[in-house]
């Protein structure tokens, strides 16, 4: 198979170039194959054809899983064919087994480049700057015209949550396409819109702190705390506020903290030391 700038074939040790960095420009379609698979080959002339079709619209990157064992293990392929499609440097689409031309289209579709692309950088800009009502201002009208484009209407999600507006980044969520319903980026949005709904409820941040200063035992105090330091990145003090509710009353809040940790974990992609470590802690306090 002839390599070109369309279609290459990936080892781990170009991958982050050819796959990664290339998806920050445009899609790369990446087909986790073995020759021995006979539904790869029923599959690959299909992405072929699509790669050529696209004319450089999107790349079509090779990963032959029998040469590159490790690099589909560390990519979490359990079947053959794997077909995980990059933006922007993670998995947006993935499906596993063949699938007709017809169901392969709308994946690569929902994620070339666009005109709308330089507001939604522009937006994230903003979000970054601490200026999310600014960032949500810049998008809202654009997400209204494309309702299809998955990364600028989890980007709008993430707005909603981030201004405190989580019954309509609620209903955005339940708005979302089907396949979706569990990607993880989804089930992280959900979790950063119970925390805003927390977060949005209560007193300010002075009074809150005064209340723990008078009473640590104030759990609705910590409650509050706890969320809002989960959505800005403080993830330490929220987990240790909601363990600490989890420990003195489980019926807080209808079992308010941990909820409240599951959350966070969810936040965190539920890995990582801080996790493993409140994960622990959480299984001692239950048990």
């Amino acid at each position: 198979m002839n390599e070109t700038a369309t279609i290459v074939d990936v080892t781990a040790e170009d991958f982050e170039q050819q796959v990664l960095e290339e998806s920050r420009q445009r899609p790369v379609v990446t087909d986790f194959w073995a020759a021995w698979c006979g539904p790869c080959q029923s599959l690959m002339p299909v992405l072929e054809r699509l790669a050529e079709e696209y004319a450089g619209a999107f790349r079509l990157a090779r990963v032959n899983t029998d040469e590159q064992q490790q690099l589909a293990a560390d990519w979490g392929v359990r079947g053959l064919p794997t077909v995980k499609v990059f933006r922007h440097g993670e998995v947006v689409e993935e499906f596993t087994g063949a699938q007709p031309e017809s169901a392969i289209r709308p994946l690569i579709d929902n994620h070339l480049p666009r005109a709308s692309d330089a507001t939604v950088e522009q937006a994230e800009a903003e979000r970054a700057a601490g200026r999310p009502e600014e960032a949500l201002a810049l998008l809202r009208p654009v997400a209204e015209a494309e309702p299809d484009n998955t990364r600028l209407q989890l980007l709008l999600i993430e707005l909603l949550a981030d201004t405190g507006r989580a019954d309509e980044a609620e209903a955005a969520i339940d708005g979302l396409p089907v396949n979706l319903a569990s990607d993880p980026r989804v089930e992280r949005l959900r979790a950063r819109v119970t925390l805003a709904r927390i977060a949005g409820e209560g007193p300010g941040e002075a009074t809150i702190e005064r209340r723990l200063a008078e009473d640590g035992d104030d759990l609705e105090a910590r409650y509050r705390r706890g969320a809002r330091a989960a959505l800005a990145g403080d993830h330490e003090t929220a987990l240790a506020d909601f363990l600490h509710i989890l420990q003195r009353d489980r019926t807080f809040a209808e079992d308010g903290g941990r909820k409240g940790l599951l959350a966070v974990f969810e936040l965190l992609g539920n890995e990582g030391e801080l996790v493993n470590r409140y994960r622990s802690r959480l299984f001692a306090a239950l048990h």
